[in-house]
């Protein structure tokens, strides 16, 4: 009788060794249960993730886009302290102090003594160029 044996009875009751020398029993998980739980949760998670980097990005957008409307609010308001002569067109040119955006002021005058001003401001947003305007009417005083 070799002397080990007494102590594997009593620590394995429920579990049977083969030949090899390996257990067979119910305890633990095999590789295909935890293989199987793996897939469930990456399923499970994978659009928790998209929406999370859907909002972030949203986030980020909404963030340059009210940027740029307060770079086109202070341009219309230089506008708006110039003499209404002075006030002309000017081609898209680069915006003094802020790289990455640019901007172009267009000016009609559909009657004597007013104007419609636009300020058009542009910016890289991913690989598209992204645009937006503010508008106003200017009367001579």
């Amino acid at each position: 009788m070799n002397p080990l044996s007494f102590l594997r009875k009593n620590t394995m009751k429920n579990q049977e060794i083969n030949r090899a020398g390996i257990t067979k029993g119910r305890s633990g998980f095999t590789l295909l249960e935890v293989l199987i739980t793996i897939v469930i949760l990456v399923l499970a998670l994978f659009p928790l993730v998209q929406i999370m980097s859907s909002g972030l990005l949203a986030g980020l957008e909404s963030e340059a886009t009210a940027h740029v409307m307060n770079l086109a609010q202070m341009k219309m308001e230089e506008i708006k302290d110039t003499s209404f002569a002075n006030i002309v067109s000017q081609s898209k040119q680069g915006f003094p102090g802020h790289p990455g955006y640019s901007y172009a002021i267009t000016v009609n005058q559909p009657e004597t003594g007013l104007k419609e001003v636009s300020v058009v401001m542009y910016w890289w947003s991913g690989r598209d160029e992204t645009s937006v305007a503010l508008d106003t009417i200017i009367i001579d005083q």
